[in-house]
């Protein structure tokens, strides 16, 4: 059995910090349409403090940029999106790298997801049904020449 080791370290600057799992409440400002990936934004609605919560280290009204995927299963309710960059009001620009998730820290956002059900099946439905029409209409005829012959 292997073991990892593990190494903690101490944050260097609590005040200038934004630690991993940190919450960024904001409105998104496009719409996601999965058919293809592509860019998002958003704004934050409330201000995002330091680990230490002294200073204001992104401002209510900072735009985050980033990107979701077109990767959505069937079924899937939940598109994943990438936040990568942030841009205070003052132009201040941070790389940031997390994953979009819901207010209750679950990945990815909901929405009304068209999951092209007809598109994907409906061809398939059809073509099943046409296969046993005939099947149905050669049946029918035949319990009419039993019923005859009796």
């Amino acid at each position: 059995q292997t073991h990892k080791t593990v190494r903690a370290e101490q944050i260097a600057d609590p005040s200038r910090t934004i630690v991993q799992g940190t919450i960024l409440e904001g409105v998104l400002e496009t719409a996601i349409n999965t058919d293809l990936p592509g860019a998002i934004r958003a704004v934050l609605t409330e201000d995002v403090v330091s680990y230490d919560g002294s200073t204001t280290l992104l401002p209510r009204g900072t735009r985050l940029i980033g990107s979701y995927s077109s990767n959505v299963k069937i079924a899937q309710r939940r598109a994943l999106i990438a936040w990568n960059r942030a841009v205070t009001p003052a132009g201040t620009s941070v790389a940031l790298g997390g994953i979009g998730a819901d207010a209750l820290g679950r990945s990815g956002q909901t929405g009304h997801v068209d999951t092209h059900f007809w598109e994907r099946f409906g061809s398939a439905a059809l073509i099943s049904i046409f296969a046993l029409g005939p099947q149905f209409a050669i049946d029918d005829e035949t319990d009419e020449d039993v019923a005859d012959a009796i």
